[in-house]
């Protein structure tokens, strides 16, 4: 890892966990949410949410974010030598004691020293691998702490653009999501660390500090009651004010124009979390009442792509081309286009550029345009446009069926759970193929081990 990707993980790092600004809330104007998705969550008294920060970090991870960039640099290793060795006493899987163990070695110890260090923290990266599931394309490990997944991409050499939890599976999996760029080449990626461990064992400690009648239940959906729990702290970071949002918006009745959705949103951006701003201009371009929600949306799609994120990029380059909330520019289109290319491959941009015109209720919304570039990045052998292309092929009057589910094999071939699991309901239903019950089963089954956690449920 050379100095220079280590100095930008560090400084990644600080501004990741720099605690958000305390803020004023923006007033919703919605109604308000459903009740599903407001699991009971006790109110945290000062003595709680102590406990609570206690039980967020166990001593290692409490001590590197007191300085973080002490911790990274090796100027703090005979302070934390013990909490290293501590730490994989009680967990041997702690990737941030076997990356800080690395780190120390290199400033303080021999070659062999190094190269031992070196091999171990390899060798426990790799064990951190498991299957995409739903999230194909990502690269997904399974980590104790959101710091393991710090660490893993600090020892990757990548440059982090954001950090933000997500919740999947129904509620039941917290995803700490990294999106990475790789300093020498500028191809971007993401990193998705499954963390749910982290979640349930935080639960319990607040579960603990509470009256049997006022515990919080958390069996169908800890991750969800995570995020939100979080929510109840006074300073939440921007990426659980992200985390939220993102979740909100997916919930039947809402939307990313849902006042309280918004208003996550501009929490996280206002707090420093500039990956926010993606959603948030979104939001805009589906606003068909503010007369300023264009340009609004311009200025947010162009703060994020001065971060460096290429879904930013994608987006101005169709603002730019039809006017949206700018002057025409064909010369800046083209620019943004080509960044998004350079960071992320032209079938990815394809794929991206299809969903932007898609979007129904947005300002960009071309149907025609959306199929052309969808085909186009499914024929370039990109899994998640190929099941896109499938279910848009469904969705039509009189669709051909054998068609739509071609593009399901194809995705399915390529390891995609999603697709894999649409497959498995074309035989379960004889819909483009024949009725087999039998290989509905073997395919549902196999969505489920490749980590599509609804897969076994989704039957019928």
């Amino acid at each position: 890892m050379s100095p220079l990707a280590l100095r930008l993980g560090v400084l990644a790092l600080v501004a990741i966990f720099t605690p958000a600004l305390a803020l004023t809330s923006i007033s919703p104007n919605g109604s308000s949410p459903p009740d599903s998705v407001q699991p009971p969550v006790q109110d945290l008294s000062s003595a709680d949410l102590e406990m609570l920060r206690t039980a967020m970090v166990v001593d290692l991870d409490l001590a590197v974010r007191r300085d973080i960039r002490g911790a990274f640099d090796g100027t703090r290793c005979d302070e934390l030598k013990s909490l290293i060795d501590s730490t994989l006493e009680q967990d041997p899987n702690r990737l941030i004691a076997y990356y800080l163990r690395f780190v120390c070695a290199q400033a303080t110890g021999t070659i062999l020293g190094t190269e031992d260090a070196h091999a171990r923290l390899l060798m426990k990266m790799a064990q951190t691998e498991q299957s995409s599931g739903e999230y194909f394309g990502d690269n997904v490990r399974k980590v104790s702490t959101a710091f393991d997944a710090l660490a893993f991409a600090a020892a990757s050499g990548s440059e982090i653009l954001a950090a933000f939890f997500d919740v999947g599976g129904g509620g039941r999996r917290l995803y700490y999501v990294i999106l990475a760029r790789d300093p020498n080449t500028g191809m971007q990626q993401t990193m998705r660390f499954d963390i749910s461990a982290f979640a349930a064992q935080i639960l319990r400690a607040i579960n603990e500090g509470l009256s049997p009648d006022a515990q919080v239940l958390a069996e169908d959906s800890p991750a969800l009651l995570f995020v939100q729990t979080m929510m109840s702290l006074p300073d939440p970071l921007p990426a659980t004010l992200v985390g939220q949002a993102r979740f909100l918006s997916k919930v039947p009745g809402y939307s990313l124009v849902t006042p309280r959705v918004r208003e996550a949103l501009a929490r996280a951006v206002a707090a420093g979390g500039t990956y926010a701003r993606l959603s948030l201009g979104q939001s805009y371009l589906r606003d068909e009442n503010d007369a300023t929600a264009a340009a609004q949306a311009y200025a947010q799609f162009n703060e994020a792509s001065k971060a460096g994120f290429a879904e930013a990029d994608i987006v101005l380059s169709v603002m730019y081309e039809r006017g949206v909330g700018v002057a025409k520019d064909s010369a800046a289109a083209d620019q943004a286009l080509k960044r998004a290319v350079d960071a992320i491959g032209r079938a990815r941009t394809d794929g991206l550029l299809a969903q932007v015109f898609l979007a129904q209720g947005s300002r960009l919304y071309d149907e025609a345009r959306g199929r052309k570039k969808l085909e186009a990045a499914a024929r370039a052998g990109d899994a998640i446009a190929q099941n896109s292309l499938g279910i848009w092929c469904e969705s039509r009057p009189n669709a051909h069926m054998e068609s739509c589910v071609d593009w399901y094999m194809k995705a399915s071939a390529q390891g995609f759970a999603i697709a894999t699991r649409n497959l498995a309901h074309a035989y379960e239903n004889g819909k483009g193929v024949p009725r087999d019950a039998k290989k509905a089963e073997q395919l549902y089954e196999k969505a489920a081990a490749a980590g599509y956690l609804t897969a076994s449920t989704d039957r019928g």
